[in-house]
């Protein structure tokens, strides 16, 4: 069965809230729903983490330089790589990443 990841995305509930959509071998598909809302800086010394932007414009801070991703860009960002995303990011977001559990 087919699922459609953006209406998916506009269904969950809150903002920056992850739903895993699904897993592969290890490596989650979390889907976040972004909505204007700034998330601090974070880092994580453990694993890997792609974002792909489904629908809209992400403004991410990663190591310090800023970029703008919008729909169909994908940025992969290498374990203990400080990251944040600044305010007036929207739209939908995947995350791959190989999280341990």
């Amino acid at each position: 069965m087919a699922i459609n990841l953006i209406s998916l995305a506009h269904t969950l509930p809150k903002e920056w809230q992850g739903h895993r959509a699904g897993s592969l071998e290890g490596t989650a598909l979390k889907l976040f729903r972004m909505e204007g809302t700034a998330l601090p800086e974070e880092c994580h010394p453990d694993y890997t983490e792609i974002f792909i932007v489904l629908e809209g414009e992400m403004h991410l801070v990663v190591n310090g330089e800023t970029e703008t991703l919008r729909a169909g860009d994908m940025r992969h960002i290498p374990p203990s790589t400080p990251h944040s995303v600044l305010a007036g990011s929207r739209g939908v977001l995947m995350i791959l990443d190989n999280e341990p559990a």
